[in-house]
């Protein structure tokens, strides 16, 4: 079960969670508490569901996809690694 709260200093409503037990606060970005309510009952549903639930998702950087793209080939062993790889440092000098 989680909550809805305003945090001193800031006009925009957070959420509290629970995933695994462990506890995810994270901001809702909005003042309206309908809002909020509706994004804490999203997040609660997946992770009821089993859907991964990303904080933060808006502030993945393109290094870290781009990593976690080339550990997954690296993981199962994808043949086309050095591929993959190579435009990978391509974007990375443009």
């Amino acid at each position: 079960m989680g909550m809805i709260y305003k945090r001193a200093g800031s006009r925009f409503f957070w959420i509290k969670y629970y995933r695994n037990g462990q506890p995810i606060r994270e901001s809702t970005g909005t003042d309206k508490e309908t809002e909020a309510k509706t994004i804490l009952k999203a997040k609660e549903g997946d992770i009821a569901s089993g859907r991964p639930v990303m904080p933060h998702a808006d502030r993945i950087r393109f290094e870290e996809l781009a990593e976690d793209y080339l550990n997954d080939y690296r993981v199962n062993r994808k043949r086309s690694l050095d591929r993959a790889s190579g435009a990978w440092s391509f974007s990375r000098a443009t």
